[in-house]
């Protein structure tokens, strides 16, 4: 049997210098330093968890935050267009009247207090079919895989859509129509 001392401060146990046994004693102390580093490693790896869980929870709350005001602004763009269409089938004749330009001025507020909030208008006209951005009512003669009219406004807030665009997209044929006319009356002329 091995006659052991145990050292008071570490409470590692040290073998008697008379045994000589200190192969033994050596193991033991290669097993808790081994015992050690993989304490420490799991220290590590829980600590560097809790941190990203942190930075996770925040940047999810920073964005429920940032997009929290989504239904409200969606309701308000409706009234922006209800603003938009009226200012459109007002007479000229009733454009300097005071109240129209009151009215003029709320729908200018509106419009600031949505780009306050981070709401910016979706880019359309004349310009590519984007399905992410844009929603094809119907295919109209036109180029093909270009928006020829917008119906509705869309709208981003900040980088997410908020409401997509509503287009007509064209199909192709209005392009191949007047290359296929202006042919049919180079060869009425030709003939002539």
């Amino acid at each position: 049997m091995v006659d052991e001392k145990k050292d008071d401060a570490s409470g590692v146990a040290e073998p008697d210098a008379a045994d000589g046994d200190g192969q033994s004693a050596l193991d033991l102390l290669q097993a808790q330093l081994d015992e050690a580093i993989a304490e420490k490693e799991r220290y590590h790896r829980a600590y560097s968890d809790a941190v990203d869980f942190s930075r996770r929870a925040g940047e999810r709350h920073t964005a429920e935050l940032q997009y929290a005001a989504a239904p409200v602004l969606m309701q308000l763009l409706s009234s922006v267009d209800d603003l938009e269409r009226a200012f459109g089938s007002i007479p000229d004749s009733l454009l300097r009247m005071t109240w129209v330009e009151g009215i003029l001025l709320i729908y200018r507020k509106l419009q600031g207090a949505l780009e306050s909030s981070g709401v910016t208008e979706i880019e359309t006209a004349g310009g590519a079919f984007d399905p992410n951005l844009h929603e094809a009512i119907s295919r109209v003669p036109g180029p093909e895989g270009r928006i020829v009219e917008v119906l509705q406004k869309g709208y981003m807030l900040h980088d997410r859509v908020l409401r997509p665009a509503l287009v007509q997209v064209g199909d192709g044929s209005g392009v191949e129509q007047a290359s296929g006319e202006s042919d049919t009356d180079n060869a009425s002329t030709d003939e002539s």
